[in-house]
């Protein structure tokens, strides 16, 4: 409750998982904040597990850290830097440790200049050199549902960029179910009703504006001002 006045959590249940988004304290110049963003991801952990306890959760949003050296351009010159002290790469470690996925750099682990803020001074985001802060971070028990994360340079609107998770809502994965429905010949209508939730791949979308304005993903769902989840199930 101490920290509910800043409201940095959206979450929104589904029949088999919890979607959050957050945006998480930044530590602010000389770290000003650090003491406090310390108690706050503390804070943040116990309630995801909370939640896990029930049912599998993602979280996505900007969350200040650039967890490795391989997330940010210039990791010697910002390494007491707001963003990457030990202090909170540590923690980002520890909640990793308690059961979740980087979903990223899950599948590719090895990627560089992946970026998706850039700093606006200096024309940064025109030389690239930016840091990796914005996660879609995924329950260990959703593994073998991940079918793609990928961040989106490309778009513009802000300091930030778009990160996207595409993730099977069933285990077998979209193909099996793109086969059950064409076989059946569900109309939409029909197969809203006869299932609790969709058979197909869910598109989650992410992206951090500071600018009111209407977001869109590539299947026209609805878009959300700041840094929430739009939320799209290609194929309804």
């Amino acid at each position: 409750p101490e920290h509910d006045r800043e409201g940095r959590v959206i979450s929104a249940e589904f029949p088999d998982c919890y979607i959050l988004t957050v945006y998480v304290p930044n530590s602010q110049n000389e770290l000003q904040r650090l003491s406090y963003r310390m108690e706050w991801e503390d804070a943040f952990r116990e309630y995801i597990l909370s939640l896990e306890e029930k049912k599998p959760v993602i979280y996505c949003g900007d969350l200040n850290v650039a967890h490795q050296e391989i997330d940010l351009k210039n990791p010697a010159s910002n390494h007491h830097n707001a963003g990457f002290t030990d202090d909170e790469r540590a923690k980002f470690s520890r909640l990793l440790d308690c059961g979740y996925l980087d979903s990223f750099r899950f599948l590719h682990p090895e990627e560089r200049d992946a970026y998706s803020w850039w700093s606006y001074r200096t024309k940064a985001r025109e030389r690239n050199v930016g840091w990796r802060i914005d996660y879609f971070v995924v329950s260990e028990k959703l593994r073998e549902r991940i079918r793609g994360a990928s961040i989106h340079p490309e778009i513009m609107g802000s300091d930030h960029c778009p990160v996207e998770l595409d993730l099977a809502v069933y285990p077998e994965g979209a193909e099996r179910a793109l086969r059950i429905r064409e076989k059946q010949s569900i109309d939409r209508n029909k197969m809203r009703r006869s299932h609790p939730y969709p058979l197909f791949p869910a598109r989650l979308f992410h992206h951090r504006r500071e600018r009111p304005g209407r977001l869109r993903t590539g299947t026209g769902a609805p878009g959300y001002d700041g840094s929430l989840l739009s939320h799209a199930l290609s194929g309804l």
